[in-house]
Formats: C-alpha cells, structure tokens, sequence
C-alpha cells in the first residue's frame, strides 16, 4: 500500500456489525468484562483485550497501528499529552545516574517535569545554554 492509503486505511478492518470503513470513536473509559477470569487474564495480560481506555483504546490502537506502518517500525505509542509522551521516552532511555541536558527555553511544565519529578528517582536534569554558562 502507498503511504497515503496507509495513512486513511492502515489498521483497520471493517467492523462486522455495522460495516463501517470509517474507524469509530470509542468514548469510553472501562470496558466490560465476560466474567471475573476474563478480567483477571486480561490484567494479567494472558489474553489480548480492552482494560481501561488510559491503558488501551480501539480508536488509538487503530492510529498506532498507523504510525507503525507509515513508519516500517515495530510498534507505536500514541498518548494524550506531551508530558506523558516525554516522561516514556525518557523513563525508557534514561536510567539512574544519567544526565539530562535540555535547553533553557523549555516549557515550564517540562522543566518541572524534568527537575522536581526526575532528580528523586536519581535523573541529573538541567538547562544548558548555547554559549555554555
């Protein structure tokens, strides 16, 4: 498939209910479950399912789905905010000890991102400026 079809096709298949081509919007946060095994395989990550929209959501899985595609990678992350979309990448590229170089024109809700909430778990983060003072 060309990038374009891709991009308005790719990781989706339509549902058989209603036949829809269009991916749907799920607004829901929780979702139910058969019975109570069915819930604890699903948290136990045992069978593959919905849990709970922040962990998992038709609508996202079907964008990730996209991007990974577009972009011939193995797997994607779509989340809701730019701090959350920081804090994984660094929680999965940093580890303790390590040193965060930003620059100081960050926002604000990034450095306080970066400061009071790394330094306790053991990240060094700080602006540095381009003339090195």
């Amino acid at each position: 498939m060309k990038d374009e079809t891709i991009a308005i096709h790719g990781g989706y298949e339509s549902e058989p209910t209603t036949k829809a081509v269009a991916v749907p919007i799920y607004q829901t946060v929780s979702y139910e479950f058969d019975d109570a095994q069915h819930g604890a395989d699903l948290f136990n990550l045992a069978v593959p399912g919905n849990i709970y929209t922040r962990i998992m959501n038709p609508t996202q899985a079907v964008l990730e789905e996209r991007v990974t595609a577009l972009e011939k990678g193995v797997g994607s992350l779509v989340v809701s905010a730019g701090s959350a979309a920081i804090n994984y990448s660094i929680l999965n590229l940093a580890e303790a000890g390590d040193n965060i170089v930003t620059v100081p024109q960050l926002y604000g809700g990034t450095y306080t991102l970066f400061a009071p909430t790394y330094h306790p778990v053991g990240f060094a983060a700080g602006a540095r400026s381009s003339t090195g003072c």
